[in-house]
This record gives C-alpha cells, sequence and structure tokens, in this order.
C-alpha cells in the first residue's frame, strides 16, 4: 500500500480475517506470516516460538510463489517499518502477535470425559501462546474454556462445549469466484 513521506496511508487497507482462519486452494495467507517465518533469525525463531511453515495449520497447503524471496521481503518491510517511524518494542509486539495469532491455528479442542465441557487437547499449545503473548497459560485457558459472562446484573463462569469455544474455527465455506485476483505480487 502507497504511503506518503510524511508516513500517512495514502488510502484504506482492507484485511480479510477469514483469510487468517482460511484460505481458498493455491492462495497464500498474509505475505507477513511466510515473511517472519522464513527470514527470521535463530534469535527471533527461539524469541517467539517459530517453527517451519508446514508446522501451522493456518498456513497449510500454502504455495511457494516464484520469484518471492519472504526472507529479503522481511528485511524490506522492517525497513518499511524503521522508516514510518515503528519502535523496536513495537515490532517485537507484532511479531509476538504474528506468532500468537499462527500458533492459535493449531489450538485444537475435545468434548470432556465426564461432562461436555471442552478441553484443550494440547496444552502445549497453549503454552506457546501465552509465553508468546505475555500472559499466563493458566489464565488463558480459564478464558477459553471458562469464560466469564454477564447473566442479568451477575457474571458467571459458564462452560463450554468443543464446538463453542470462541476460538474454534469457522466451518469451510464454499469456493468462490474472484475476478481478476492474482497469487502473483502486483
Amino acid at each position: 500500500m502507497p504511503f506518503y513521506r510524511s508516513a500517512v496511508l495514502a488510502g484504506p487497507d482492507l484485511l480479510e480475517k477469514s483469510r487468517v482462519v482460511r484460505h481458498a486452494q493455491n492462495e497464500r495467507s498474509f505475505h507477513i506470516f511466510y515473511q517472519l517465518l522464513e527470514g527470521a533469525n535463530a534469535d527471533q525463531r527461539s524469541k517467539y516460538l517459530l517453527e517451519p511453515i508446514k508446522s501451522y495449520r493456518y498456513l497449510d497447503n500454502s504455495p511457494r510463489i516464484d520469484g518471492v524471496d519472504d526472507s529479503k521481503e522481511l528485511v524490506e518491510t522492517l525497513g518499511a517499518m524503521n522508516t514510518i517511524g515503528f519502535k523496536e518494542k513495537e515490532i517485537d509486539e507484532i511479531f509476538r502477535l504474528l506468532s500468537g495469532i499462527l500458533q492459535l491455528g493449531n489450538l485444537q479442542f475435545s468434548q470432556g470425559k465426564r461432562d461436555d465441557a471442552a478441553s484443550i487437547k494440547d496444552p502445549s499449545v497453549a503454552d506457546k501462546i501465552a509465553h508468546v503473548l505475555g500472559i499466563k497459560s493458566t489464565d488463558f485457558t480459564r478464558c477459553l474454556l471458562k469464560p466469564r459472562v454477564k447473566a442479568g446484573r451477575e457474571w458467571v463462569t459458564a462452560m463450554v462445549t468443543a464446538q463453542k469455544v470462541p476460538l474454534r474455527a469457522p466451518p469451510p465455506r464454499r469456493p468462490r469466484r474472484r475476478r481478476g485476483f492474482s497469487v502473483a505480487r502486483r
């Protein structure tokens, strides 16, 4: 997206949140995910708990784009962020958020054995998410599985089923035809 020298965005930016969760075959999600995963150095990989692209459900079946070097593009993205005044701490927070989003896609839920309450299939995934987001894993898990909701004038703890967990991916959508859409970069 173009921006003027004064670092003001030159137009609206419409992000499809559905492209994070699910995308059409042979379509990639947002480029920053691939840039971070391909271009991160060893310290960043450790700090943000980054794994290879194929480790993330949100990015599975993502095609490679001929002529696109995601590592090089990360350097360019960081240069642009510095140009418009992002501070190192802000970039760190963005990378933590991106890693957390990717990890959220790997979070899976199942029904409890004794009741209908949901449980997390692999608690280590919740631990990773909490770590990169800087929150306690127990608090994160409790908010997902036993959210506090307002009932009348008081707050109560609700039990949710695996189908009602707030982060559950939406059901598959039918592919739609896109006129003029290309996977190639503009």
